[in-house]
């Protein structure tokens, strides 16, 4: 008998089937769970590469656009509104009682009174 599979005191020891070591070259069961934290790994790499090369090209992109922007802007319009007159962008003053007299017949026709009254 060789030495894994010698007897003792006329038992024979044995490994259970499930505890036999298996050689790293075959293909071993892969967990659901590890199918999945792999997959998960594999395409946040691919996103954040992605990514990084979309903001490359937009950064690229968006820099040759303010270059082509900054050269062809049009120049602001300005129109000739001609002189401005001073007296006319006055406000009348009035007096305090005026103010409350203006309020007062406002109110009341706005609450559908008659403010003559």
């Amino acid at each position: 008998m060789n030495a894994k599979r010698s007897s003792i005191a006329g038992f024979r020891v044995t490994r259970h089937p499930g505890k036999h070591r298996r050689p790293m070259a075959e293909h071993r069961p892969v967990r659901l769970s590890e199918a999945r934290r792999l997959l998960d790994a594999i395409v946040s790499r691919e996103l954040r590469h992605r990514v990084v090369r979309i903001m490359r090209t937009s950064a690229i992109e968006q820099g040759e656009q303010v270059v082509a922007a900054s050269a062809s802007r049009p120049k602001p319009v300005v129109f000739n509104v001609g002189r401005i007159d001073l007296a006319k962008c006055r406000l009348p003053l009035i007096s305090d009682a005026e103010a409350e007299a203006m309020a007062r017949r406002e109110t009341l026709s706005h609450f559908g009174q008659d403010p003559d009254s």
